[in-house]
């Protein structure tokens, strides 16, 4: 059973939404890592040779917009991934304070022989 008491629990929790949160991190990252250029211009609809005017992208949140001039852009990272990310991040400061507050709990019991 599951309870606010279990370290171990929290701990573990804590620890696979991180393993989770990389992960995700790193496949948002790697979309279109390799020809960005041409990838982008497919999945515009412009064909494989239009490429794009510009390029901007951001770590966090993850993006790599390409722009053309005629006002057409696409985001190569996938729209789930962000909704992920945060979610990631918000289960894993959850589950660490929950891990804290639980050793300090088990801490102020007495101890039973």
């Amino acid at each position: 059973m599951l309870s606010l008491r279990s370290v171990r629990t929290w701990t573990v929790g804590a620890v696979l939404s991180a393993a989770v949160t990389l992960a995700t991190y790193a496949l948002g990252a790697m979309s279109g890592f390799t020809q960005v250029a041409k990838i982008c211009a497919v999945k515009a609809g412009k064909g494989p040779s239009a490429r794009p005017d510009s390029i901007t992208e951001s770590g966090f949140p993850l993006s790599q917009v390409c722009h053309w001039r005629d006002g057409t852009s696409v985001d190569l990272v996938p729209a789930w991934v962000n909704p992920l990310l945060y979610a990631g991040l918000t289960a894993v400061v959850v589950c660490s304070a929950l891990a804290v507050y639980a050793a300090a709990k088990r801490k102020k019991e007495p101890v039973h022989e």
